[in-house]
This record gives C-alpha cells, sequence and structure tokens, in this order.
C-alpha cells in the first residue's frame, strides 16, 4: 500500500528522492521500528531455555522425543521486536522482522557527548583556538611578503635609475649602475612581537583545552630537564584522564556491536561447522593439545551444544596509555625469571606464576605447562635415579669391605 512521506521523516515530500539524476538508479528506503507484539515461546521446564514458536521450531518439534515435547510449555508473551520496512516511491514493498538474531538496530550511532540534546565533542572547543593560530600565521605570512622587498633611498638626480630599480632591485645578483651616491635600502618594519604571542597563545589554548601535554605528545616540557620515568608516566596519565570520558559513548557504541555480534556468532557457526573448526585446530596444535582433543572428543557435541545455546556478555573498558597492573606485573616476573635462570634451575611455580600475567593465547599456555611439567617429572626422576645410583654403589663397597675383612 501508499506511505506518507510523513512518516518515514520525508520533511521535502519529493517523489524524486528515490532517483538518482547521476546514476539514473532507483533508491529504497529501509525503515527500522520496534514494534511491541504478542509472540508464542516454548520454556523448557528442564532446561530452563526458551524458545520463539516459529516454522523452524515446528519442524524440530516433530522430531523430538516423547520426554522432551512433555518438559515444553508454550505460553504467549508481548516482546518487543524489531523490524523493518521497505519503501520506494512511497510505495510499501515489505514489512518484515528484522533478519538478525539480536533485538538491536543494526545501525549503531557514535557520537562524542551529551549536552541538551545537542551532540559535540572536543573538537567543538577547537575550533576558535585553531581560528586564531590560523590568523596569526596568516598575518604574520602577509607581513613577511609585505616586506620583502621593502624599497629604496635613491637621490633623484644623483643616484640610479628609478625604473632599473623598480624593475630589478629585488632580483639576486643584478648589477645596478649609479651616477654618484648609491642607493640604500630601506629597512623593513621587524616582525611585530603580537603576531608571535598571539600563535603562541593559540597553541596554548589548544594544549590547555584538548588536555594533550608535552608527555602526552612524546617531547620534553618546557622548564622540565630531569624528570624520572614514573614522574613522566604519571604526567601521560594525568593528560589521558581528562579525556577518556569523552570516549564513553564509544564504548557504549562498541557495547552495543558486540552484543549484536554474540547471537550473530552463535548463529553462523553450526555444530557441524564447529566441530571442523576444532579438528583442524588440534591438528595444527602440539602433541599434548592433540591428545586432550582426542580425550574430550565424545564429549565435544554437548560443549558445542551448551556454548551455541549460553548468554553472553559483552564487556570492553577503557585503559590508559601507560602500562597496566597486569603488564607491570608481567614484566617484573619475566625479569625475575631471567635473573634466576643465571643462577640455576627455574622454579616451576615462577613458570606458572609468569606465563598467568602474560598476555598469550590459552592453547600456548597450555602446551608451555605441559612441556615444563614434564621437563620436572623427568628432571625429578633423573635424580631419583641418581641417587638411587649411589646408594647401591654404597651398598656394594660396603659389602666389598666385610668380604675382605673375613679373608
Amino acid at each position: 500500500g501508499m506511505m506518507s512521506p510523513n512518516l518515514v521523516g520525508d520533511k521535502l515530500i519529493n517523489s524524486k528522492l528515490f532517483l538518482d539524476a547521476a546514476t539514473k538508479r532507483v533508491r529504497i528506503f529501509d525503515y527500522w521500528y520496534k514494534k511491541i507484539e504478542p509472540v508464542m515461546i516454548a520454556v523448557n521446564l528442564d532446561t530452563g531455555d526458551t524458545t520463539t514458536v516459529d516454522e523452524n521450531f515446528t519442524e524440530n518439534y516433530q522430531m523430538m522425543d516423547p520426554q522432551t515435547q512433555q518438559a515444553l510449555k508454550f505460553m504467549r508473551r508481548k516482546v518487543t521486536t524489531i523490524r523493518v520496512a521497505t519503501i520506494m516511491n512511497w510505495i510499501l514493498m515489505r514489512d518484515d522482522i528484522s533478519p538478525f538474531p539480536h533485538r538491536y538496530f543494526p545501525i549503531t550511532p557514535y557520537v562524542g557527548l551529551q549536552f541538551n540534546n545537542e551532540p559535540y565533542g572536543i573538537v567543538q572547543y577547537l575550533k576558535d583556538p585553531q581560528r586564531l593560530a590560523n590568523k596569526g600565521v596568516s598575518q604574520a605570512l602577509n607581513h613577511l611578503n609585505r616586506s620583502a622587498n621593502s624599497g629604496w633611498m635613491n637621490h633623484s638626480t644623483r643616484g640610479a635609475s628609478s625604473t632599473v630599480l623598480e624593475k630589478f632591485g629585488s632580483v639576486p645578483g643584478i648589477v645596478i649602475n649609479y651616477q654618484e651616491e648609491p642607493p640604500r635600502q630601506i629597512d623593513p618594519t621587524p616582525l611585530s612581537a603580537g603576531h608571535v604571542q598571539m600563535i603562541q597563545f593559540a597553541k596554548d589554548q589548544i594544549k590547555g583545552t584538548s588536555l594533550v601535554n608535552a608527555e602526552v605528545q612524546g617531547v620534553a616540557s618546557e622548564g622540565y630537564k630531569a624528570l624520572s620515568g614514573k614522574a613522566i608516566q604519571a604526567r601521560q596519565q594525568g593528560g589521558l584522564v581528562g579525556n577518556e570520558d569523552l570516549f564513553d559513548n564509544q564504548l557504549l557504541g562498541d557495547k552495543i556491536v558486540g552484543m549484536q555480534l554474540i547471537p550473530m556468532i552463535q548463529q553462523i557457526f553450526t555444530p557441524s561447522r564447529i566441530e571442523r573448526i576444532v579438528a583442524d585446530k588440534a591438528d595444527m596444535a602440539s602433541s599434548n593439545m592433540a591428545a586432550i582433543f582426542s580425550q574430550r572428543k565424545a564429549d565435544l557435541p554437548v560443549i558445542i551444544d551448551k556454548a551455541l545455546k549460553g548468554e553472553y556478555d559483552y564487556i570492553i573498558d577503557k585503559s590508559g596509555g601507560g602500562l597496566s597492573a597486569r603488564e607491570a606485573m608481567a614484566d617484573r616476573l619475566t625479569n625475575i625469571t631471567q635473573t634466576w635462570a643465571q643462577y640455576g634451575q627455574v622454579p616451576v611455580s615462577l613458570i606458572m606464576a609468569t606465563l598467568k600475567y602474560l598476555d598469550l593465547p590459552s592453547a600456548d599456555v597450555e602446551a608451555i605447562k605441559q612441556e615444563v611439567l614434564q621437563q620436572a617429572a623427568a628432571a625429578q626422576m633423573m635424580a631419583q635415579a641418581q641417587a638411587m645410583g649411589g646408594m647401591g654403589q654404597a651398598g656394594s663397597q660396603a659389602a666389598q669391605g666385610l668380604n675382605g675383612g673375613k679373608q
């Protein structure tokens, strides 16, 4: 049917919006909206899983065993659904439910901050200082260009030819003949200190407004010649603190995008596809990981089913530009491990603690742990064998001594 242009936000009510004059193509509009409508859901009383009753569920329901069918309870609930309507030339082409498995709009806006319903960011407050700096540089450049050829003091009758001075007075390497008194160039007006101060003031305003100090820029501060590394890091973190709030809405946008990706991953990756990926990864992994995979291969379908039906959260956070506590701990443990290795065998507990704070893939961490434990067990068995061998040698020597005494 026909759809009013006012309902889809077109204030011009112009049908030419649907025709691209440059490409000669017809445009269509996708209108996303929310709607509260009743739906039928099936609740598994044994597991607590809920499923929307649709065509796919009907097919699966017929293949369920009687015990699973008895555990299902059907109920009608009102839920908020995401729908999309496609309009072309104000004709409603379709009005269907969203094809995505989540309840979010697929378009996520990113804004800096919100104030009186007007989005703004830090750039809004940096425009005026930047305009001031541009104006100062422009005026200074204009002054330099005007004073490049400041003119000549020339005697009217005993000097050089005025025509020659006007034409070749600023040409390098030119020879000018004069009669009795040489022409003297007029000293240009020096560049105003006000221009330089205005440019420097604008730069200071930009730094003060953006809170990007010299340490954040990676250069040394004026007046601070000798600073420790911790002092520099503190100043860097201080400059970043004022800017971290500007990215709060960016984190919120990333959070929404992440919450959309989780159900889409669960929808795209089928159990058979996951089993094939895990098998390929196990073949390329170390022998220890391959052994673990072969031991748990029978439980893999159950693990995959729980992973696909589980509910997850998407956590995203911000941090300063300096080292985090985890990175600092990993650096300290790495230094201790290297120092210990110079004097003897590194304890297994120290290696395990270092692996805990290193940002390595879990598969690599498990492989390293297994290898370290195997080496430790082999070293212990060797030490026990050497100890038992020493005891046997001492016993044989004692027996020989006794036999010699009897003789």
